[in-house]
C-alpha cells in the first residue's frame, strides 16, 4: 500500500511480511522459521527507497522475529502478537 500526501507525493508504503517481503516458500510450516528471509536485490532497493520514503510492516509476526529482519529499512513495524 502506497500512501500519498495531499501534495500527491509519496509518503509512506505499507507492506506485509510473509508473502509479499518474505517469498511464501522460505516461510516454512511453522510460525517461526528464522531463514525466512527478504530476498537481498529486494533488501538493497528497500534500503534506498527507505531513504527518502518511511516503510512500515504490517505483520502477525512478533517483534522479536520481524524487527532483525527489516531493522536496516523499516521505520515503522506493527506487530499484531508480541
Amino acid at each position: 500500500m502506497i500512501l500519498e500526501s495531499k501534495l500527491g507525493k509519496v509518503a509512506a508504503i505499507l507492506s506485509d511480511f510473509d508473502g509479499t517481503l518474505c517469498p511464501t516458500s522460505d516461510i516454512g510450516c511453522g510460525y517461526y522459521n528464522d531463514s525466512a528471509m527478504i530476498p537481498q536485490i529486494l533488501e538493497d532497493i528497500l534500503n534506498k527507497i527507505s531513504l527518502t520514503i518511511p516503510i512500515g510492516i504490517v505483520t502477525s509476526k512478533d517483534f522479536d522475529f520481524i524487527y532483525p529482519k527489516t531493522k536496516k529499512f523499516a521505520k515503522i513495524l506493527s506487530c499484531v502478537l508480541v
